[in-house]
């Protein structure tokens, strides 16, 4: 397994864009693994392991998390435009990340 640590202001920034997605139409397209209902009561903590992910993927791959705060910006400048599974600028990455609810995961 690979470890990870993302500082406290870059864990911050992170769960920043997930709230900001949250309140800026994510959940808004149909989900491959929950209906509707399961979707919208998971939104805010979907959002938050999946940017908290990329993060975390985007550290450990460039040593630090401009990729991903660059990937965001845009994100946020084209907001009607789907990723297509490049969660990280020009590279064909579609992270996906898990939240672990037991006590020793």
């Amino acid at each position: 397994m690979v470890s990870v640590e993302l500082s406290q202001v870059e864990m911050e920034t992170a769960l920043r864009y997930a709230q900001y997605h949250c309140e800026h139409g994510a959940g808004t397209k149909p989900s491959h693994f929950h209906d509707a209902q399961t979707r919208q009561e998971r939104l805010v903590t979907d959002q938050a392991v999946g940017q908290v992910a990329t993060a975390a993927v985007a550290k450990y791959l460039y040593g630090h998390t401009q990729p991903y705060l660059l990937t965001q910006m845009y994100h946020v400048l084209h907001r009607t435009r789907t990723d297509y599974g490049y969660d990280l600028g020009a590279i064909n990455i579609d992270v996906k990340g898990s939240y672990m609810r037991g006590r020793n995961d």
